[in-house]
């Protein structure tokens, strides 16, 4: 079987790539030799022409897709020719002699947007590489909204929208039949010269992808790859659903059964529910006075502080001149000694009301956040190195050494210098207290670069803090010892100012030589934990 529509090879003279073939009937050509039977395609270009303008009206630009082989050229001769015979169309040939099958593909890429693709047949490029179905692929995503019509039936069912093609069938059976004629029977009859007849052809699922109106498609189309009705092809399920529809019904004549059963048990139940909208009133009501409560509660706290602080200023004023006058009576060279031990007596009391003032003071700030910080770049190490100084003197009379531990020789943070050393100094005041003689308190530092924060610890060998009070010393007023001087509010003063810094204050369980507090400080503000 072939194409009717051939052409006469040239001479091994001339290249076929710049051949211009002409297309012959090859009906005519057969009668010189000894055919006994012939089946050919007639493709008809005409028709298939009138369908694209009927389909695509406005678009003019024709693209036609032929390979290099003999096929590929005797299509090409044959469009061309029939191309003639119509008017107001714009033909762009992308021939595979000329063309591989990127040039190809490129060319198809630059056709204009308002272009169809006619496609003949394409397996082997100007390279004489052949191509299977790699081919189709290649040229199908390149454009993919260009409507493309089949002459040949190549590229049905996954590029081409359809085309009017021969039909193909039964073929086989005919020329094998024309055979057994010939060389068995040895039947001599007359040449037969059979055309195979044309059908319009689609793809279904292309004519729903370009939105194409069924009502265009010519008379007695065949349509491809097209999907059954949903009963067929559920019919199974169908059948299920509707297995599960009758077990339902019989399920809601079960369920109207009960339903007026529980009716009587509903009206029951209408009035309960207006008992609990009663109650979810009254409980409303109570949930609001209550919110109005925490209200006055918060702003009776807030009284408080303000009165704390106001009373603390208060206070302060004739203490400072008590301790001042008393600092004067012990420096006094014509006091006795009795006087004094006495003045002495007063002021020791007097700086221990004095401090307990003053953590009162800063608790008060710290609550009512009227308590300011001011930042700045410091060295650490330098800074904490000027605390051990300023507590020499008291460590000496406590006979407890003070050492410093720092990871690094210099260590930039931004902090509220005089916060941090009110935190340092209650921490080394507090391990003062519980360190005996000869003990020693250690200051260190280290980077945590992970957390963006420093590490500031005081560690002594004192006699530590039991593991079940390590959360209750940071509570106010709460004092391992009574019988040892202090307000107890130094600590939770420390968590306050620490946790306003944007860190946080803990004691070490896994160090058991003693007590050893450890506090976090951001490295800048912009580190600070939200």
């Amino acid at each position: 079987m072939a194409s009717r529509n051939g052409f006469l090879i040239p001479n091994d003279s001339i290249s076929l790539t710049d051949y211009e073939p002409q297309s012959v009937d090859m009906y005519e050509q057969m009668h010189s030799v000894n055919v006994k039977m012939a089946i050919a395609s007639n493709h008809n270009v005409i028709k298939n022409i009138e369908l694209i303008r009927t389909l695509y009206p406005k678009n003019n630009h024709l693209a036609i897709l032929t390979d290099n082989t003999y096929y590929g050229l005797a299509h090409y001769a044959y469009v061309k020719k029939e191309l003639k015979k119509v008017s107001g169309i714009h033909p762009i040939y992308i021939d595979g002699r000329k063309k591989s099958l990127d040039q190809a593909v490129e060319a198809l890429h630059g056709v204009p947007h308002n272009s169809v693709l006619l496609l003949a047949m394409w397996k082997i490029d100007s390279l004489n590489i052949s191509y299977v179905n790699n081919a189709v692929a290649a040229f199908q995503f390149i454009q993919p909204h260009i409507p493309v019509f089949s002459l040949t039936g190549t590229g049905m069912g996954h590029w081409a929208i359809g085309g009017y093609m021969p039909h193909i069938e039964g073929i086989g059976r005919r020329l094998g039949f024309k055979a057994y004629e010939v060389l068995d029977k040895k039947e001599l009859k007359a040449p037969e010269m059979i055309t195979l007849r044309n059908e319009y052809r689609f793809d279904d699922q292309k004519i729903k992808e370009f939105k194409i109106k069924s009502s265009l498609l010519p008379e007695n189309s065949i349509l491809i790859n097209h999907i059954p009705p949903f009963f067929v092809v559920y019919k199974k399920e169908i059948e299920t659903l509707f297995l599960v529809f009758i077990t339902l019904v019989l399920g809601l004549v079960t369920s109207l059964y009960y339903y007026f059963k529980m009716k009587a048990l509903k009206n029951n139940m209408a009035s309960l529910n207006e008992e609990l909208r009663h109650d979810k009133a009254k409980l409303e009501k109570s949930e609001a006075d209550l919110r109005h409560a925490k209200e006055l509660a918060e702003e009776a706290n807030l009284m408080k502080s303000a009165f704390v602080s106001n009373m603390s200023h208060e206070i302060r004023t004739p203490l400072n001149a008590i301790v001042g006058f008393t600092s004067l009576l012990v420096e006094n060279d014509c006091a006795t000694e009795e006087q004094k031990e006495y003045a002495k007596i007063i002021q020791t009391n007097s700086d221990l009301l004095l401090q307990l003032i003053s953590d009162v003071l800063d608790i008060s700030r710290l609550e009512s956040g009227r308590l300011k910080f001011n930042y700045e770049t410091r060295d650490l190490a330098a800074t904490l190195s000027d605390m051990v100084v300023q507590t020499q003197r008291l460590s000496q009379e406590k006979q407890v050494a003070i050492a410093t531990s720092f990871s690094d020789e210099s260590l930039i943070i931004e902090t509220d210098p005089l916060r941090l050393q009110q935190i340092v100094i209650n921490l080394v005041n507090n391990a003062l207290k519980f360190t005996p003689p000869g003990g020693k308190i250690t200051i260190g530092f280290e980077k945590d670069i992970e957390d963006k924060c420093v590490l500031v610890s005081v560690t002594d060998t004192g006699r530590g803090i039991p593991a079940e009070k390590h959360q209750d010393v940071f509570k106010r007023f709460e004092k391992l010892d009574e019988f040892i001087q202090g307000t107890g509010l130094g600590l939770s003063i420390c968590k306050l100012t620490i946790n306003y810094m944007g860190g946080d204050i803990w004691i070490d369980r896994a160090y058991t030589d003693g007590a050893r507090f450890v506090f976090s400080h951001p490295l800048t503000q912009a580190d600070r934990k939200a």
